[in-house]
């Protein structure tokens, strides 16, 4: 193929001296008839009315005269230098060569074989030949699942009024004194008995108001249920008590308040020294029955269900909210005896669910290509997650023969060399850091600083929120796997959120929270997150903080700052992975229609060839070329 195409050159070459002559005066002539025609037309208009025009003679108009004039030296000067002699006495005694397109090879070859021939075209693909491969495996997510809970009514029915009754000493008891004669010395026959009178407490006095609130105000301070003398404790409200009644001591009502009497000392026998019963003072306390409606069993109406698990699934972006049915209505239960009726008992919840990993489309953009698949995890009898196998260059690679026109060199008679390239592992590298670079010099353009303080990707913080009593979801797994995200009903910022989510703008600080929780039970769940202008932006950020020491602030209050030029100058970015850039760039790459590129290249080439026989088809001689020194 070599020899002909150097024939074919050589052939050109010196076939297109033979027309020098004849097409330089052919030039000649039709510029000439331009120029009058130029001058003609000049000379009725008007020239104030020509766009630029400044001058009759501009200075341009002498470029015409002076190339004539160089050419006309050009000329002499072959007659009178040794350079110019040679170079026309080449010219009248080199060897001329003709070529026939109806005899030689090269034309009678297109002739004989049609154009998919002399490409070596083929429809099959050939397998790609490498001198060296490595086998690497990554992991991709696999199916969607829909797994179901449901949500079973929990109710205890309020029990009735109960009451306990118990020794009680925390209220304000006052001594109760009483008047006593005591004989100090006795009589006798020379002289009368003395007698004196004396003080001493002989109870406990407490007055209690009978109205319960305000008997509840004075009583419920420091009152512990447990029994002073027993220490058996009760579970009782203080708050809830209806009722109440004294046990013991006298006690007698007036004016709206209940007094108590009670005695402060017990007989324990025999004789004082100077006569009457032994006594034990006892302590201020009361035997007192509480009526309350507290008590083990009160009142429970409460859903509980089993989807737990689930729900950390959808806090991860691994399930969204499906379908949420009423499998058991309105009815009436008995529970405990009780006949218990309700609205509703039981909720199917429905979560649809993937796993999302992508780990192998890095490699499929550093030219790997997929030899084997098995799945390693799975679930509801289908695959949770697949690990790929894939074959990966490893150095050189080498391409054989090839068929294909995506695969192949460009064969003009069949015989074809192979082609071979290195893999350039630093490609993915570079984009992915020219595109960063880029994004920051966009960014700082947009900002009007004079003093040079510029905050670069600066982000704006968002939340988005759960509610887990009617199952909305106004945050939803924003991973575009196939479930339609339901946002009738959630505000705009959340729903500008998720739109910013699905492109891959934003950053999760923390973990989802509750923001509203009744009597234990959470009712509202909030996430929030950073989201930037751009996922450059994003990356940056997330993979630029750690290096500076910058947190996120907290889930509750996120800290979504700019950066500043002196942090950007301190990042290292060559530890930063930026795949997901260059995957973007990847991803706008468009393979070419090679059938429309076969036909293209086979109609080009067809015409290129017609073109070549037409020019080298034989002439009339109109003498001898070189015989005239202006056909050089």
């Amino acid at each position: 193929m070599a020899k002909w195409l150097v024939l074919l050159l050589f052939f050109m070459v010196n076939c297109s001296w033979g027309t020098l002559e004849s097409s330089y005066e052919e030039g000649t002539n039709y510029a000439n008839s331009l120029q009058d025609q130029t001058k003609a037309a000049l000379s009725t208009i008007n020239k104030s009315e020509i766009p630029g025009f400044t001058t009759d003679n501009p200075p341009e108009a002498a470029l015409y005269d002076n190339a004539k004039l160089i050419d006309d030296q050009a000329r002499q000067s072959l007659q009178t230098s040794d350079v110019g002699q040679t170079i026309t006495e080449t010219a009248k005694t080199r060897q001329r060569f003709t070529i026939d397109p109806n005899t030689d090879p090269l034309f009678t070859a297109a002739q004989e074989h049609s154009m998919e021939e002399i490409l070596n075209i083929k429809d099959e693909q050939e397998v790609r030949q490498a001198e060296g491969v490595i086998e690497k495996t990554c992991e991709e997510g696999g199916e969607d699942i829909t797994y179901e809970c449901f949500e079973n009514r929990h109710v205890v029915p309020q029990v009735p009024i109960k009451t306990a009754t118990l020794n009680i000493n925390h209220l304000a008891f006052s001594p109760k004194n009483e008047s006593y004669v005591v004989q100090t010395r006795s009589g006798g026959w020379n002289h009368h008995g003395e007698w004196e009178t004396r003080h001493r407490q002989n109870g406990w006095s407490l007055t209690l108001p009978k109205e319960i609130n305000a008997f509840k105000n004075q009583f419920c301070q420091g009152f512990v249920a447990r029994d002073i003398k027993t220490g058996a404790t009760f579970n009782i409200d203080c708050a809830r008590i209806q009722n109440f009644k004294i046990n013991d001591g006298a006690v007698s009502e007036a004016n709206g308040m209940v007094n108590v009497v009670v005695p402060s000392f017990v007989l324990v026998g025999g004789h004082s020294f100077w006569g009457g019963q032994r006594q034990q003072p006892l302590a201020a306390s009361i035997n007192i029955t509480l009526y309350h409606d507290t008590f083990e069993g009160e009142e429970i109406d409460e859903w509980r269900s089993n989807c737990d698990s689930f729900e950390q699934m959808v806090e991860q972006d691994l399930c969204q909210y499906g379908e949420r049915v009423l499998t058991q209505g309105a009815g009436t239960r008995n529970i405990n005896g009780y006949l218990i009726t309700k609205d509703a008992w039981q909720y199917r919840q429905l979560y649809h669910c993937k796993m999302i990993k992508d780990e192998c489309s890095i490699l499929r953009t550093q030219g790997c290509y997929q030899v084997g698949s098995r799945c390693k995890e799975q679930r509801q009898n289908k695959c949770w997650i697949y690990e790929q196998k894939y074959q990966c260059p490893n150095g050189k690679l080498s391409l054989s023969k090839t068929k294909t026109p995506e695969l192949g060199a460009f064969c003009l008679t069949g015989n074809c060399h192979d082609t071979s390239y290195q893999a350039n592992g630093e490609m993915l590298d570079v984009v992915s850091r020219l595109s960063v670079l880029k994004a920051v010099q966009d960014d700082i353009s947009l900002q009007n600083n004079s003093d040079g303080n510029f905050k670069i990707f600066s982000g704006t913080p968002y939340t988005c929120s759960r509610n887990c009593v009617n199952f909305k979801d106004c945050c939803g797994g924003m991973n575009g796997w196939g479930v339609k995200l339901h946002l009738a009903g959630c505000k705009p910022e959340e729903k500008q959120l998720a739109d910013m989510r699905q492109k891959n703008l934003c950053h999760q600080v923390g973990t989802t929270y509750c923001a509203k929780k009744v009597m234990g039970k959470c009712l509202k769940k909030k996430t929030s997150f950073c989201c930037f202008g751009t996922k450059f932006a994003k990356l940056l950020q997330e993979q630029g903080r750690p290096q500076l020491g910058l947190d996120w602030g907290t889930k509750e209050c996120p800290n979504c700052r700019a950066l500043t030029i002196e942090e950007l100058t301190k990042m290292d970015l060559s530890k930063m992975d930026f795949r997901e850039l260059f995957d973007d760039v990847m991803k706008k790459y468009k393979q070419p229609d090679l059938n429309n590129l076969r036909e293209v290249t086979k109609k080009q080439i067809a015409e290129n060839m017609k073109r070549i026989a037409d020019g080298l088809k034989p002439k009339a001689k109109s003498g001898v070329v070189g015989e005239n020194q202006d056909s050089l």
